[in-house]
């Protein structure tokens, strides 16, 4: 009887196109945990990397895809930038591929308050009505509410420069984190290697400031969120340090987390980490002033504590000045990362990310590495986990709740049609799943 069910799932699955409900599951994460999920893509690879809500309880999503068929119609290049809108019931409304004959990708989105979008990440199209410099360029696009085209322009310098977040400010602007590999075009102050750049633009685009944070070595602003004051925290990697050689708490690389004033001036720069690998990839403003970071960690030494092997997802709470409230690892002996977090209306926090671990504090793990859900209290101690994937690869990129209290996670999977995935494409499929709190 359960082969039974397996096979007329599979058989939905093909009807339907990667959309399967509820009642086709044939795991248990399925049946407990996901109200549907949807997965799109081509031949090749493609990942959703951010997410935006709607109103009417659906949802725009932007990311990159590698294919030239499948779900993906009228692409440009090696790589173009994917945005696709769904309804509340999973289903996708409508499909937008932007991008030129070589590679363009989309990190984040964020709403705009005219009810379009503005899409990140980067460029080599050499087109100089764009404002390309060389290299890879920054991409910025604004759309509007059906996906329409606005403008589009790129930032940087010859070297390589790519946007990773964007938040809309209140007087109607933009702040970007980016990665700066340039010294010159757009590039002012920078201080080797790759900066940590952070971009103020005005409504229409126009850099009104920016600025580098780092040193001779490769720096990064993964994430930004505006304060009320006007200013904002950024959070990235920092591998320049004033020490010459490693210590207890310089390693390889440092979470970076910075304040910035209304005028992109630094109010305070801090770097956490030890002696190995520590990164940023999400920094959210919370209710008390501070902010929570999430991101990753291995070491062993410096102020991580709690570390179990491998990289952990690692998670801290700041208070307004930058000092540490607290922070925790979670995860197993393998190698399990945070990529966005979010606090809940009751003050506690949600991230998602991956996990390859299937001990320590993964349960349920399937394979490979899967997407993984997890909710903290307000002082970071872990109120549950959900570990979502099939036996190959799937990773949670973005998320966002909705009001009933469901969660909304945008990522990338190997659609092979085992465990809680669906049967898709070839390589990774874009996807988007609808996870019950």
């Amino acid at each position: 009887m359960a082969n039974l069910v397996v096979v007329i799932g599979v058989m939905v699955q093909a009807l339907f196109g990667g959309l399967l409900p509820v009642w086709a599951a044939g795991s248990r994460a399925y049946v407990e945990d996901l109200a549907w999920q949807h997965v799109l893509g081509g031949a090749a690879d493609e990942a959703y990397r951010g997410l935006v809500l709607l109103g009417d309880g659906g949802c725009v999503v932007a990311g990159h895809s590698y294919s030239r068929d499948g779900d993906i119609e009228g692409a440009h290049g090696r790589t173009d930038v994917l945005v696709v809108r769904y309804g509340a019931d999973g289903k996708p409304v409508w499909t937008k591929v932007f991008g030129g004959p070589e590679h363009d990708r989309a990190f984040a989105i964020e709403s705009t308050f005219d009810g379009g979008y503005i899409v990140v990440g980067d460029t080599d199209l050499e087109d100089p009505a764009i404002g390309y410099h060389g290299g890879t360029d920054v991409l910025v696009m604004r759309l509007d509410g059906a996906g329409n085209l606005l403008w589009k322009r790129c930032y940087g310098g010859n070297g390589d420069d790519t946007a990773y977040a964007v938040r809309q400010t209140p007087d109607g602007g933009f702040l970007l984190a980016c990665g700066a590999g340039s010294n010159n075009g757009d590039v002012t102050g920078h201080h080797g290697g790759t900066d940590a750049w952070v971009v103020k633009l005005s409504p229409t685009g126009a850099i009104q400031w920016s600025t580098c944070l780092g040193g001779p070595l490769d720096d990064l602003a993964a994430s930004v969120d505006p304060v009320g004051d006007g200013g904002c925290y950024v959070a990235g990697r920092v591998a320049s340090h004033t020490v010459d050689e490693l210590t207890d708490e310089h390693g390889l690389g440092n979470v970076l987390v910075a304040r910035l004033d209304a005028s992109g001036t630094v109010r305070w720069l801090k770097s956490f980490g030890g002696v190995d690998e520590e990164r940023a990839y999400a920094v959210r403003a919370t209710a008390d002033g501070g902010c929570v970071v999430a991101g990753t960690a291995s070491s062993l030494t410096g102020v991580v504590e709690g570390w179990q092997g491998g990289l952990d997802a690692w998670v801290l709470k700041l208070d307004a000045d930058g000092g540490i409230e607290w922070q925790n690892c979670y995860g197993g002996v393998a190698d399990d990362l945070a990529y966005s977090i979010r606090q809940t209306t009751d003050g506690r926090f949600v991230f998602a990310g991956e996990t390859a671990s299937m001990d320590g504090e993964v349960e349920g793990a399937h394979g490979g590495t899967d997407l993984w859900l997890v909710g903290l209290d307000i002082d970071g101690t872990m109120l549950w986990q959900k570990t979502l994937g099939g036996r190959f690869g799937e990773v949670g990129y973005d998320l966002r709740q909705l009001p009933d209290g469901h969660w909304l996670v945008a990522g990338t999977c190997v659609p092979s049609g085992g465990y809680d995935i669906p049967l898709g494409h070839a390589g990774y499929d874009a996807w988007l799943l609808k996870v019950r709190p």
